[in-house]
């Protein structure tokens, strides 16, 4: 269902671990405190929200790696990445992608 309107489940691994570092990136250069909770808590509910759409396009019948995503670095010195998730991995992706913003949304109560 998803997979045929949406086509970007073969970078869904991959946009799981590039937003925060991106959210973690910008806010290097912000100084407000409250635009830095705001963009920390922003990139954390996208990264949930993109973590959701990998436990819908999961196939729980097969046993094999899913979301299998294949990075060449370096041909000529045998360097390269695989990215894949099985049915255990996929739940860790959410509780940890769920516990983000929930953290970031408990330390809102800290005064700086």
């Amino acid at each position: 269902m998803f997979n045929s309107i949406f086509n970007f489940n073969s970078y869904l691994l991959l946009l799981i671990i590039l937003v925060p570092i991106i959210g973690a990136f910008i806010l290097l250069f912000i100084k407000d405190v409250n635009k830095i909770r705001l963009i920390a808590l922003n990139s954390s509910l996208l990264t949930f929200v993109i973590s959701l759409f990998l436990w819908l396009l999961f196939d729980n019948s097969s046993s094999k790696f899913q979301f299998v995503q294949y990075l060449d670095w370096s041909s000529e010195l045998n360097i390269s990445c695989t990215l894949g998730i099985d049915g255990i991995s996929l739940f860790f992706i959410l509780l940890t992608s769920l516990l983000f913003p929930l953290c970031i949304l408990h330390s809102w109560v800290v005064k700086v």
